[in-house]
């Protein structure tokens, strides 16, 4: 039987969802930039916009995986209740008093390039 001591999985996890978050806001900082240009507050503010949607979105997924570890269910069910919680969470943050605005900034900036792009290619 193997076994991995607790705080061996804490420290692995938590280095593994780091990098996945940092990847993640890096690559969408580098690849947005008409929405990173149109983001009201400026480069930090969408920097900071990026990392609570990441956050938001990845913690949650691994905490739930370890809280449904030994439960019986069908197998990939897990996964899915892991990725609603997290959904479920950035959901929550974007109605919250400290987060919400960030988020919809966020969300406004990138739909308003989109529109940008669209009647572009349109004509």
């Amino acid at each position: 039987m193997n076994v991995i001591g607790g705080g061996a999985l804490i420290v692995n996890l938590v280095m593994w969802v780091t990098v996945a978050i940092a990847l993640a806001v890096g690559f969408t900082y580098l690849t947005r930039r008409q929405a990173r240009e149109r983001f009201p507050g400026g480069a930090k503010r969408y920097v900071a916009a990026l990392t609570v949607q990441a956050a938001a979105f990845m913690i949650p997924i691994p905490v739930t995986l370890i809280l449904l570890l030994g439960r019986p269910m069908p197998a990939g069910l897990d996964v899915v209740i892991a990725v609603t919680v997290g959904v479920g969470v950035l959901a929550l943050l974007h109605y919250a008093p400290v987060t919400g605005p960030l988020l919809r900034d966020l969300r406004r900036s990138r739909l308003e390039a989109a529109m940008e792009r669209a009647s572009r290619n349109r004509k």
